[in-house]
């Protein structure tokens, strides 16, 4: 039985025009927000958790929902310490009783209810150098109005690059991975003193990072990426190598 879950639908015909503007403000300012007391005690239990599996890669699955992704991908990389952060206690019940403190699903692996923005500023500020970060079915802000609501329009983008490691996202929404692959070409630019020699969104700003790929009919990564498969929408998977 087919899912109705909605198409995707939008204001802009391409990326956003104030993205490389937005990209480079972003890389010359810092957030400074504070940090939500509830992070910060989640990101303490997630360095004493990882105080005693020593000498192993470390993953991030952002927004991992129920933590159906973060389980699959402990199963993949075992030899890999994975951490699998979600925002919602909700959503995290559905797989563990999550209540705010850590909760392992496997030898390698646990959930956090943690605010992402404050998380990864946190794991920065840690030291911490990622072998993977998974980013998957992030909600895409879709109205052009919202594109600063992206994470590679929000201000929190140089960290999420600067964690480092194979960053991979995955979206119903090809112009969402895009627009990320676009953002990190600017970044890059910038960190490196080069000169845009392009215009950005063009499709060889694209060409120029990774390649956008259908996701090939496979078993689920996520009960968002099975609802999506199931109305029968294409899905789309990014991949930054960092």
């Amino acid at each position: 039985m087919q899912n109705n879950s909605r198409q995707i639908t939008s204001n802009q015909a391409g990326p956003h025009p104030r993205l490389s503007e937005t990209v480079r403000k972003h890389c010359t300012t810092s957030l400074r927000s504070p940090i939500s007391e509830h992070t910060a005690a989640a990101f303490d239990q997630a360095t004493s958790w990882l105080q005693a599996r020593a000498d192993r890669p470390l993953m991030l699955d952002s927004g991992c929902g129920t933590g159906m992704s973060t389980g699959l991908l402990a199963a993949r990389y075992a030899d890999a310490n994975i951490i699998g952060i979600d925002r919602s206690i909700h959503r995290l019940q559905k797989t563990t009783a999550v209540d705010n403190s850590l909760a392992e699903i496997a030898d390698n692996a646990c959930l956090l209810q943690a605010e992402l923005v404050d998380f990864w500023r946190l794991a920065l500020a840690a030291g911490w150098q990622l072998q993977r970060h998974t980013i998957l079915y992030p909600n895409p802000y879709p109205k052009s109005a919202h594109m600063q609501r992206r994470w590679h329009g929000h201000g929190v983008f140089p960290t999420l690059l600067k964690l480092g490691g194979e960053i991979e996202l995955r979206s119903n929404w090809r112009l969402y991975l895009e627009e990320f692959s676009t953002a990190v070409s600017e970044y890059n630019m910038i960190e490196t003193g080069g000169q845009r020699n392009r215009e950005l969104g063009s499709n060889d700003a694209i060409a120029s990072g990774s390649p956008i790929e259908l996701i090939p009919a496979e078993e689920p990564i996520s009960l968002f990426e099975k609802k999506y498969r199931d109305s029968g929408q294409p899905l789309y998977r990014l991949v930054i190598q960092r």
